[in-house]
């Protein structure tokens, strides 16, 4: 029988079982037992240590209010976990966190709730989010990524997706996009019209010869260092208080419509 079957859905805790179950005999890693939820570490009202932290991170949050319990985070970070790992129809999870790992692939099918992925520093070659139209914050730099289809996350408004090997990026679906970071692509063009709420773009390290911004007037941070541009024109751009454009073939550069430039 279900371990804490009062109060819990059968259901939804035998399928978040089924999940740790199959992490725990691939990998090995945890004191976690795979029939024992209740008994899972939780991160607590106040969180876990972000992104930087570099020792190994675990832990669970149950949602509880209203019904039964249905698992809502899960973060497996730092752990050495391999292989392709699946988080299949966990229908209830809003947040997962991955990082720091060496997986391969990510199986989402049916994470209908997902709102934040955070899963650097892995392998990752593909990755499908198709499944996940409540996505909104997509982290996944330092992986083998060669492209991305966000037709179906048009709620994304953070994309953290440098260091891979990106050659073209579509962001027409994303009306809600406001921070950008794709450094250290491959990207030649980025079309950024349908991205009128973008206040943070950093698109350093790539190829680019051309860069309109003029469908951008919230930017207050732009950094185009190491690209080709021999121009570039942030006269709609009155709110830019940090640009770094260093390392281009800029042979004059007009601020005059940049009253708010700090940096």
């Amino acid at each position: 029988s279900l371990a804490g079957a009062q109060g819990w859905d059968r259901d939804y805790e035998s399928r978040a079982q089924e999940v740790a179950a199959g992490l725990i005999r691939i990998t090995g890693f945890m004191d976690w037992t795979a029939n024992n939820p209740a008994g899972w570490p939780e991160i607590g009202s106040s969180g876990l240590p972000g992104y930087k932290a570099a020792r190994p991170v675990q832990g669970v949050e149950w949602a509880r209010e209203g019904g039964p319990a249905r698992l809502k985070t899960l973060i497996l970070a730092n752990l050495k976990l391999q292989r392709v790992a699946d988080f299949s129809r966990l229908t209830s999870l809003n947040r997962l966190e991955v990082y720091g790992n060496q997986l391969r692939g990510l199986n989402l099918d049916g994470n209908q709730a997902l709102i934040e992925l955070a899963a650097m520093n892995n392998h990752l070659a593909s990755l499908n989010l198709g499944a996940c139209p409540e996505l909104r914050r997509l982290s996944v730099s330092n992986n083998q990524l060669k492209e991305l289809d966000f037709s179906a996350n048009p709620r994304l408004t953070g994309l953290f997706i440098s260091g891979n090997q990106l050659t073209d990026l579509r962001l027409g679906g994303l009306s809600e996009l406001a921070e950008l970071e794709v450094m250290n692509n491959r990207l030649t063009t980025i079309d950024l019209s349908a991205n009128p709420l973008l206040s943070r773009l950093l698109v350093s390290y790539n190829r680019l010869s051309e860069l309109d911004l003029s469908s951008n007037q919230l930017l207050t941070e732009l950094g185009v260092r190491d690209n080709s541009l021999d121009s570039i024109d942030i006269s709609f751009n009155a709110a830019l208080a940090d640009l770094q454009a260093g390392r281009n073939l800029l042979a004059s550069l007009n601020l005059n419509g940049n009253p708010a430039l700090v940096r």
